[in-house]
């Protein structure tokens, strides 16, 4: 049982590493197209404000459930940087506790998105009641 579960495992976070990546190129390539055919950045593509704004908002709420300080958001464009947008933090670099906030911070767009979807994707696709997870609702291993 236990070969099946970690080889079950393996053989999902292949799929899912793989399923980002694959969605990771497409994005770039379909912001680099609208880029080359506008003649304009990301951020001055009017279509795009609401994503690259709800990118930044993961970024802050996961930091702020971290009790790490948001001392802004900008949508504007750091050319500098080479950012659409930002979130400015401020936390304490000695507490382990905020030291794992900014590294989920940092990645709170890909799970964050990851997470609102598959959610959405059951909610749209599966039938009202079923469990997508079976351990403890009557499901025992033989």
């Amino acid at each position: 049982m236990w070969d099946l579960l970690w080889r079950t495992l393996g053989q999902t976070l292949v799929i899912f590493i793989v399923g980002v990546a694959t969605l990771k190129w497409l994005n770039d390539a379909t912001v680099q197209l609208a880029v080359n055919r506008t003649g304009r950045s990301n951020h001055q593509i009017w279509w795009m404000q609401p994503g690259i704004f709800i990118h930044e908002l993961w970024h802050a709420s996961v930091a702020m459930i971290f009790g790490i300080r948001v001392k802004g958001l900008s949508m504007r464009a750091d050319e500098a940087a080479g950012s659409a947008a930002h979130v400015t933090l401020n936390f304490k670099p000695h507490s382990i506790w905020q030291q794992t906030g900014m590294f989920l911070s940092a990645t709170a767009p890909v799970w964050g998105n990851a997470l609102v979807m598959s959610r959405l994707t059951q909610r749209a696709f599966l039938p009202t009641g079923f469990r997508l997870f079976l351990i403890g609702h009557g499901w025992r291993p033989r």
